[in-house]
C-alpha cells in the first residue's frame, strides 16, 4: 500500500520513481506551511538533496535531514544521478559569485553561498589562471575565481575551526539562516562544528541535549554556551572563543554574528535571556 500512495504522489508531481531531487536556488525558505508568509522552518542552500513527500497547489512538502516543511515546487530540480559523484571543489567562506565569461566587467549571473559544491570542468591557463570553469547541477557552465573556492574539505581541529569562526563577524541574522546569506544562532554553530566534521542537531534546543556535549562549570574555547528564557527553555546558542568570550548569530540588538561577554549582566538579568550554561563536547 505504501507504494502505491508512494507511486501516486510521484506522478502528481511528475517525477520519476526513485528521482533524485536538490534545491537549484542559492539558498532557499522551508515554510511551516505552504504559504510565503509562513512561519519559517529553515532556509537551505543550493545542492541539498531532499525528499519529496506530498504536493499542494504548486508547493511540495519535502524532507532532509534535520528538518521538513514546505517549498515552492520550481525552486527544486530533478537530477538523474547523485551531484556529489562529480563534485571536487566548493565555494569558500566569503561566498562567490558565477559569471558567463572570465571576465568580472560582464557581471556575475549567480552568487552562491559558503559550501555551495561545484564540479570543477576547466583550469585556465595564462593570463586566465585565476579562472575556474565549473558545472551546475542543472547543466549550465560558467567561471568562478580560484580565490573564491576550495579543492578540499579539510577537518578543522578545534582551535583552528574557533579561529575560523571570526571570518563570519558582521554576517547578517536570518532567522532559520543556515548559509553565508545569513545565520540564525544554531545554524552558526552548526556549520562551525560541521569544519570538524561533526554533524550537529538542527536548533539549539535540540543542541542542548545532544549527548555527545557534558555540562561544564568553565569554559573553554570550543564549548558551545546556551541560554534559556524566563520558562527555563533553551532559545539560544553560541560558542565560546575564549573562557570569557562568545562567538554568536544574535539578534537582541544588531542582527549579525558578534562577539560578546559572557560576563554581561544582559546574558542572566532577563534584559536578553535569564541565564546560561556551558557544554564540553566529550567526545
Amino acid at each position: 500500500m505504501k507504494k502505491i500512495v508512494l507511486l501516486g504522489i510521484a506522478l502528481s508531481l511528475g517525477l520519476h520513481i526513485n528521482a533524485l531531487l536538490v534545491v537549484n536556488e542559492p539558498s532557499v525558505i522551508i515554510y511551516e506551511t505552504p504559504e510565503d508568509q509562513a512561519y519559517i522552518e529553515d532556509v537551505i542552500r543550493y545542492g541539498t538533496k531532499i525528499e519529496v513527500v506530498e504536493e499542494k497547489n504548486g508547493w511540495v512538502y519535502v524532507t532532509y535531514p534535520g528538518c521538513h516543511g514546505w517549498v515552492l515546487k520550481e525552486k527544486l530540480l530533478e537530477i538523474k544521478e547523485d551531484p556529489e559523484l562529480h563534485v571536487n571543489a566548493f565555494v569558500g567562506y566569503r561566498g562567490a559569485y558565477l559569471f558567463k565569461e572570465a571576465d568580472t566587467e560582464y557581471g556575475p549571473f549567480l552568487a552562491l553561498p559558503f559550501e555551495t559544491p561545484l564540479e570543477v570542468i576547466e583550469e585556465l591557463p595564462g593570463t586566465n589562471k585565476r579562472w575556474i570553469g565549473v558545472k551546475l547541477q542543472d547543466g549550465q557552465t560558467g567561471y568562478i575565481q580560484r580565490s573564491q573556492i576550495t579543492f578540499s574539505k579539510r577537518h578543522m581541529t578545534s582551535s583552528d575551526m574557533v579561529s575560523f569562526s571570526q571570518n563570519f563577524m558582521g554576517t547578517k541574522y536570518l532567522w532559520g539562516g543556515t548559509t553565508s546569506f545569513g545565520y540564525d544562532c544554531s545554524g552558526f554553530v552548526q556549520m562551525l562544528y560541521r569544519q570538524m566534521g561533526l554533524a550537529l542537531p538542527r536548533n539549539s534546543k535540540q543542541q542542548a541535549v545532544d549527548p555527545r556535549f557534558v555540562k561544564v562549570k568553565k569554559a573553554e574555547a570550543g564549548d558551545l554556551v546556551f541560554f534559556r528564557n524566563a520558562k527555563g527553555k533553551v532559545v539560544h546558542v553560541g560558542m565560546m572563543i575564549n573562557q570569557k568570550e562568545f562567538i554568536h548569530a544574535f539578534t537582541k540588538e544588531e542582527a549579525w554574528i558578534c562577539v560578546s561577554p559572557l560576563s554581561d549582566e544582559h546574558f542572566q538579568n532577563g534584559h536578553f535571556y535569564y541565564g546560561f550554561e556551558i557544554r564540553h563536547l566529550s567526545t
